[in-house]
């Protein structure tokens, strides 16, 4: 899609606002489990329905949504966003809604719930008693520098087969986080010293992902996995132990096909950086569970 008149941009993401006792609560992706099919009809309606105010919604290579704003876009929605997704998460929202700098927007959002309401992909979940995507959560504005040209699809820059790694010394780091992939790869051409880098197209890591670019089980890599602290702001519990479970199962993949499985065994531990320390199952720690925390 061409986007030629893009000043500026935001990440969105399609949101549940749940009815509080005084306010609302914003519940996230992890609670409404959006169908890609339902998005898809839901971001072709909502791009001609935002044309009239100069937005454009389009993906990034990451998978992640974004709003292009064009100076009269700017004009109707205002300069300010909300704070970042991370920050709003399973919290009432008004206070993050409230003040005269985000007028415009509130007004905006207003029309745009309203135009959510009534949308077709709702009025199927309500009929199967799921929760509606009856907003959008928007923030992290930034100006927009790049061509057209340079507005990527998420379907262009998936990782495939043919992509190859090549077998060099340089540290390579596997994650599902687009803000660190993008960080990284756009450095990677101006210094040979920085790492290799791999956004996994998956919410759970997997070595098959690994192999299929070329990856030697005996080559180091660096896990960096968001999913779990994700799940833990969602308050997803299901989330939060099948994310860990899949982690461990990968560290099991990658001791199994290294030729030197002693060499390959380490400590791990993974911090989801609210003081919550997680470290690999063992079965000592499910005994120690059931016989002295249990009651």
């Amino acid at each position: 899609a061409e986007h030629p008149d893009i000043v500026a941009v935001s990440q969105i993401m399609p949101v549940h606002l749940q009815a509080g006792t005084d306010n609302a609560v914003l519940m996230g992706p992890r609670y409404l489990h959006v169908e890609r099919e339902e998005w898809a009809a839901l971001q072709a309606d909502l791009n001609q329905w935002l044309q009239a105010d100069g937005i454009s919604l389009f993906s990034a290579a990451s998978g992640r949504h974004y709003l292009g704003y064009t100076a009269t876009a700017l004009e109707r929605v205002g300069t300010v966003d909300l704070p970042p997704l991370g920050c709003a998460l399973n919290r009432p929202i008004g206070q993050l809604l409230a003040g005269n700098e985000l007028r415009p927007f509130r007004r905006w959002l207003t029309e745009l719930q309203m135009w959510l309401y009534s949308h077709p992909v709702n009025a199927e979940r309500a009929k199967k008693a799921r929760p509606e995507i009856n907003s959008l959560w928007v923030w992290g504005r930034s100006p927009w520098l790049f061509s057209s040209s340079d507005v990527e699809t998420a379907e262009s820059l998936l990782p495939k087969a043919t992509d190859r790694i090549c077998d060099d010394d340089r540290a390579l780091i596997y994650t599902d986080s687009a803000v660190l992939a993008g960080a990284l790869h756009s450095n990677v051409a101006s210094d040979a010293n920085n790492p290799v880098v791999i956004l996994s197209a998956n919410s759970q890591p997997d070595i098959n992902e690994l192999l299929a670019r070329g990856v030697s089980p005996s080559r180091p890599v660096h896990l960096i996995w968001s999913e779990p602290l994700w799940c833990y702001l969602e308050g997803d519990l299901a989330g939060w132990n099948a994310s860990l479970d899949a982690i461990d199962r990968f560290l099991t993949q990658i001791q199994s096909a290294h030729p030197h499985a002693a060499a390959q065994a380490r400590d791990l531990e993974v911090d989801n950086g609210v003081d919550l320390v997680w470290q690999r199952y063992h079965w000592l720690t499910t005994l120690y569970t059931r016989l002295f925390r249990s009651k």
